[in-house]
């Protein structure tokens, strides 16, 4: 499952070698300075500590669980909102019931309903120090679907990503998500989880990608 990953982040235009470090995982997923946000301080707030909760999305009724972990608080599923730009995986309205829709970066800066908003590198940041950095990926994790503990509730999915030809990959063993903060005119840091890595990666990849979209709540 890793190398599907590796070989799939190579033919998105990231240079082997530090695909391969953002894959491997070695050590906290720090595998270029110019590369990786600076984790912004926090405590690490226990599994117990974490508040379920939902919200309904006025604009089509569709009901999110929530998570509040520490002062943030994140929909516990993918978006699912249909936009211009957005696709179910392989087109198949299946996926998008299991694993939210897959949008464009255009599209997925106006995807979060009002109050919420896409996350920038911050947010993100603030998510894995929060929930331990090393074991994020493990702890955020769904049990279902694939080797994840889901210790905090936020029931993280294999939902995979639309590449830039309109081919479909890697569902089944990565979640990608957009942030909302560029690494050039051309790419945008995304955040992911692999099956074989208990970690979160992080990386800037082509904007002509479609993935995932975790929506967080305004203010705290």
């Amino acid at each position: 499952m890793r190398g599907r990953c590796l070989l799939w982040a190579h033919r998105m235009g990231m240079p082997i070698v530090k695909a391969m470090l953002a894959l491997a995982c070695l050590d906290a997923l720090t595998y270029a300075d110019e590369f990786v946000p600076t984790i912004t301080a926090a405590k690490v707030v226990t599994p117990s500590e974490a508040v379920p909760g939902h919200f309904v999305d006025p604009r089509d009724k569709h009901r999110y669980g929530t998570v509040k972990i520490g002062d943030q608080t994140w929909m516990a599923e993918n978006l699912a909102m249909w936009t211009m730009g957005s696709w179910c995986y392989e087109g198949q309205e299946r996926n998008c019931q299991t694993y939210g829709r897959l949008y464009s970066w255009q599209s997925s800066r106006m995807a979060c309903p009002d109050g919420w908003h896409l996350p920038t590198v911050a947010d993100w940041d603030l998510l894995r120090t929060a929930t331990g950095i090393l074991e994020t990926g493990t702890r955020l994790k769904a049990r279902k679907g694939w080797n994840g503990a889901d210790a905090y509730g936020f029931h993280a999915l294999p939902g995979g990503a639309r590449n830039g030809d309109g081919t479909y990959d890697v569902k089944d063993s990565c979640a990608t998500w957009w942030s909302a903060t560029t690494d050039s005119p051309e790419g945008t840091y995304v955040y992911g989880l692999i099956t074989e890595n208990p970690s979160m990666v992080t990386m800037p990849v082509s904007n002509r990608m479609a993935f995932s979209v975790r929506c967080v709540k305004n203010g705290r």
